[in-house]
């Protein structure tokens, strides 16, 4: 049956993965998203799945490694330093082709860092913060509504590649209120042919991630695998860009503030538009491609030292002018600033 409620962004992501069929998940507390451990200490035992608290973040991730090696649908969470010690097992899972989903909920800061709200963890996540050189999807949720829908959708992708997933939020959006209308619970999937589920009538599966001379195959097969995700998961959201003489670019969060910054900037006549990333791994480069040979400016809008501006710059094939707007931890981009900057490139133009 479908649920409709009310909730913080943390308990709809968690509710979110007990409806995709995730029966087990390993954490470690950690602000600002220790409420999904929280939530799912009470919900998890009500449909017969396994939840542990680890003693680190380390051991956590290979939690989910082993019981994504049996075939579970399995998910962790952590933020900041916790998310940088689980990049070795992130590392190993995607040179093992397993699936699993993480959720990011960022803090502000290096080291410890903060619990202000952030979008810090942009270079972490997206370009691979473990060794090998992989790649991983990634999802952007900008309200209450889009976690809970990324998060049910994220263990599809998962199992459809056998890759990791992540799902990166800020803190200001695991910690807010508001509506939710969940899907309908799923049945965990069936253990795939190649799981650990032992091997009575069938030869053995071995799960490995050591290649040894056959590392160059592997390579390639992995990076085929990154061609077809990046031509088939790219995802983004397109308001007002038809005439529009500056494009907004943001994501999570702040893209639902240039929403808002949009509607200002077009009732005082200046031609604004936005193009908000939902896919920041695979980027969406697709929504500039139509947009490369037109006059455009683009302002790339985030909540950090400005991570993602070089992907823009990369997708706009670095012909256009491009300029950024940025804020730190526990500066959330205000929608006057955006229209004033907005304001400043358009006089700096004429």
């Amino acid at each position: 049956m479908a649920l409709e409620g009310f909730m913080k962004g943390n308990e709809a992501a968690a509710e979110a993965a007990i409806r995709a069929g995730c029966r087990s998940y390993y954490f470690y507390p950690l602000t600002p998203q220790s409420e999904i451990g929280e939530y799912l200490i009470h919900r998890m035992p009500e449909v017969g799945g396994t939840i542990l608290q680890s003693e680190s973040e380390v051991s956590g991730i290979y939690m989910v490694y082993g019981a994504a090696s049996a075939g579970v649908r399995t998910m962790t969470s952590s933020s900041g330093c916790g998310i940088s010690l689980m990049m070795e097992g992130m590392s190993y899972s995607v040179a093992a082709e397993l699936p699993m989903v993480m959720i990011d909920v960022m803090r502000g800061g290096p080291g410890l860092g903060s619990m202000f709200p952030s979008q810090a963890d942009y270079n972490q996540v997206v370009k691979g913060g473990g060794h090998g050189g992989y790649k991983v999807p990634v999802l952007g949720s900008s309200s209450v509504q889009e976690l809970a829908d990324n998060v049910y959708e994220a263990f599809d992708i998962a199992d459809k590649y056998k890759t990791p997933v992540v799902v990166l939020i800020d803190g200001a959006t695991g910690q807010m209120m508001g509506p939710v209308k969940f899907p309908e619970m799923k049945e965990p999937p069936e253990p795939p042919s190649w799981a650990l589920t032992g091997c009575a009538n069938r030869k053995k599966n071995v799960i490995i991630t050591g290649y040894g001379p056959r590392v160059y195959e592997h390579s390639e097969h992995l990076f085929h695998k990154y061609e077809t995700m990046t031509n088939e998961l790219q995802r983004w959201e397109e308001i007002e860009t038809e005439d529009a003489e500056i494009i907004l670019v943001g994501f999570g969060l702040v893209g639902r503030i240039c929403k808002t910054a949009v509607k200002k900037a077009r009732a005082s006549g200046m031609k604004v538009g936005l193009i908000r990333p939902i896919t920041l791994w695979p980027f969406p480069d697709k929504a500039f491609e139509n947009k490369i040979n037109k006059s455009i400016q683009y302002l790339t809008v985030e909540m950090n030292g400005g991570l993602m501006f070089d992907d823009v710059k990369l997708a706009v094939d670095s012909r256009k002018d491009c300029h950024y707007f940025r804020s730190y931890a526990a500066q959330i981009p205000q929608v006057d600033e955006i229209v004033a900057k907005i304001e400043e490139i358009m006089t700096g133009r004429k």
